[in-house]
């Protein structure tokens, strides 16, 4: 369930690889065990997780239909790593605030949720030539965000999935892309109980899965104490996530070593990779590529 790799360098650097498999924890309970443990590391007292006390008995696991489907076409992915400075997020918002009768006031996260959506879209649109129906799926954690009050220190999988739809895929405007998924993740704080944001989560792919259209699953980890772990070292100067292998268009927000920013890993496909980085739009905020 957990692997760990120390490596020294020549250099004196030292780095700490960990690899909790997903089937018993998030990234925010990952970060939270790296820093627990470094916190005893350093002769510090732990601190307990809070565990789901659901009992198992009573527990229903919403069923995950499996359909038989044809053995998708081999197709080659691309990964690439894009910083955005604050400065050109503050400027990206307010370009968003510009937009329609009011301003929506986004986050950066949002900000730039939207316009890498576009981006994305705009790539697949080119390469294809013609308009491809999109969906945009957000991965939320559900601590501090639901009528259930989940601890803020919950282990295990506390996330659901939101899923925006849009079908005029070239007529993508940020402000309305925000306003969408906020109504999606509104929705959210009706949750009750563990059992009802498993049903949200597999309802939601089910719907990407039946909907047939292209989906861009974005996560962000930003604010996650990643640069907090200290293991009797000093804090990391580095903290990277590893990007999995799935087949789908991925992309992953983490804060810049100097929280000045944020670095956004991003996985299409190769042709649209190269259109992706090209786009205008993008060059406007973001850091020289």
């Amino acid at each position: 369930m957990i692997a760990v790799q120390l490596s020294h360098f020549t250099c004196g650097g030292v780095a700490v690889a960990v690899s909790v498999s997903h089937k018993v924890a998030d990234a925010f309970t990952t970060v939270n065990f790296v820093n627990h443990w470094a916190t005893v590391t350093r002769g510090g007292s732990p601190i307990n997780p809070s565990f789901f006390s659901t009992s198992t008995s009573n527990f229903k696991v919403p069923e995950f239909p499996v359909a038989a489907v044809e053995t998708p076409k081999v197709v080659e992915y691309a990964t690439k790593r894009f910083v955005f400075p604050n400065s050109k997020l503050k400027e990206l918002k307010n370009k968003i605030n510009a937009m329609g009768t009011s301003p929506v006031n986004p986050s950066r996260v949002e900000s730039l949720t939207s316009l890498l959506f576009k981006c994305g879209v705009g790539a697949a649109n080119t390469k294809s030539g013609s308009l491809q129906p999109s969906n945009l799926v957000q991965v939320v954690n559900l601590r501090g965000k639901t009528n259930a009050n989940f601890p803020e220190l919950s282990s295990g999988n506390l996330y659901v999935s939101v899923v925006g739809k849009f079908k005029h895929s070239g007529q993508i405007e940020l402000n309305e892309v925000i306003t969408c998924m906020r109504k999606e993740r509104m929705e959210l704080q009706q949750v009750k109980d563990e059992e009802e944001a498993a049903k949200k989560l597999i309802n939601a792919w089910l719907a990407v899965m039946d909907d047939q259209s292209r989906a861009y699953v974005f996560s962000s980890v930003c604010r996650f104490p990643f640069y907090q772990v200290d293991f009797g070292w000093g804090k990391p100067a580095r903290a990277m996530l590893r990007m999995g292998h799935s087949v789908t268009n991925f992309l992953v927000f983490m804060d810049t070593p100097s929280g000045d920013g944020i670095e956004a890993t991003v996985r299409l496909e190769e042709e649209e990779m190269s259109i992706f980085q090209n786009d205008k739009e993008l060059h406007e905020h973001v850091q020289d590529i």
